[in-house]
């Protein structure tokens, strides 16, 4: 059986064999005119079908956009709402004073006998739980005292059950304006006897602070 070389041996010393200028030819490496005419077309060819090839899957590329396109798109999910972050574990009775401003002075006096002080009350205790709303925590109110620690003064006063405070809502309205504003101001009951505060609310002889 001969070789591709002996072939091409063959042929090249055979000017009439049928094999110049067809696919054979090309393959063996002739390098007539009549095989270089054919190889050039066999390449044009090759080139004429890629190209082909490669429009035909862009059509169908751009197809299946067009038609993915054309499908009614599913309604926009919504994103699961996170669990709310407030908290409440104060007294329902104490919840007028969360987070009204604190009271103090720049002469440091106490603000309900005007004895210097240097002590700052919790209205609503500290350990009366927590407030947090919209994932931050309310702050308690203070309020500067006379006294040595708790024990003593305004301060110790306070912490016996005998000096109460309360918040009392103000609301305002314009008639010109019809804007309505909403404010308020502390009021103190200073008493002989220690009361809880629920009764004190129900006191007279509250004074604004």
């Amino acid at each position: 059986m001969k070789t591709n070389a002996q072939h091409l041996a063959d042929l090249m010393a055979d000017p009439g064999d049928k094999r110049h200028g067809t696919r054979r030819g090309v393959e063996l490496g002739c390098k007539c005119r009549l095989c270089c005419a054919e190889r050039e077309r066999l390449n044009a060819k090759r080139r004429d079908d890629g190209r082909a090839k490669a429009a035909e899957k862009a059509a169908e590329a751009r197809a299946k956009r067009e038609l993915k396109a054309s499908y009614p798109k599913p309604p926009a999910r919504r994103k699961p709402r996170k669990p709310s972050k407030d908290v409440c574990t104060v007294d329902a009775i104490l919840l007028p004073m969360m987070g009204k401003p604190s009271i103090d002075n720049e002469a440091r006096v106490c603000c309900v006998c005007g004895k210097p002080a240097t002590n700052k009350h919790h209205i609503v205790k500290r350990g009366a739980g927590k407030l947090v709303v919209n994932g931050r925590e309310v702050a308690k109110p203070t309020v500067r005292l006379c006294g040595m620690g708790n024990a003593s003064g305004c301060h110790g006063e306070a912490h016996d059950g005998k000096l109460h405070f309360r918040w009392v809502e103000a609301v305002c309205a314009d008639r010109s304006s019809g804007y309505v504003t909403t404010g308020g101001h502390w009021e103190f009951l200073l008493l002989d006897e220690p009361a809880k505060y629920q009764d004190a609310l129900a006191m007279d002889g509250w004074e604004a602070l």
